[in-house]
């Protein structure tokens, strides 16, 4: 019950960052979390292995999307995730910069001293960022892509379909952004 109650803390949190400039109380990479169980497991109190589950901090956790482990909430946990990806790198992009990431930079741009000459399109983390993005909707089981099903909404996995999308547009949007008011 803990790991739901913590699941459900971060997504309500990440959806109130999403619309905003500031940044997230936690730092994703101070997550150490088990995902939640498919909603069908929870509710019969079936008990299911460790080794079975996906932790959030997994490599291609936001990618792979396992059958017996995956249910709409699962999915829109893991948008949540995705949305936060784009926020961290959105909110931290000048700073970074600034500081001299090497992933804030351009190929061929390290010695840039201004934003105002820099497409963040091109600097390895908005592709790192905008490839997750881009491949994150595709990797979905089929039977979890349409959150109507006999006139009935899913609500969470609506959400998190919405949630996808919207992660394209802001992360993309935002970039443009840069390009034609430099912060």
């Amino acid at each position: 019950m803990y790991g739901l109650m913590c699941c459900v803390a971060y997504t309500l949190e990440r959806q109130q960052i999403a619309g905003n400039s500031y940044s997230a109380v936690i730092d994703d990479h101070d997550i150490y979390q088990l995902l939640p169980v498919r909603g069908d497991k929870f509710e019969q109190g079936l008990s299911v292995p460790m080794d079975e589950r996906q932790w959030s901090h997994d490599t291609n956790m936001l990618l792979t999307h396992p059958k017996n482990n995956t249910d709409s909430f699962a999915l829109f946990v893991k948008a949540m995730m995705v949305i936060s990806r784009v926020k961290r790198f959105n909110v931290r992009y000048k700073g970074r910069f600034y500081a001299g990431d090497a992933d804030m930079y351009s190929p061929g741009t390290m010695l840039c001293a201004s934003l105002d000459a820099l497409d963040p399109r091109d600097t390895p983390a908005f592709q790192e960022v905008d490839a997750l993005v881009s491949a994150f909707f595709g990797s979905w089981p089929q039977h979890l892509r349409v959150p109507i099903q006999d006139e009935t909404v899913d609500q969470y996995l609506y959400t998190a379909c919405c949630a996808a999308h919207m992660c394209v547009f802001y992360l993309r949007l935002r970039a443009r952004c840069w390009l034609r008011f430099p912060l």
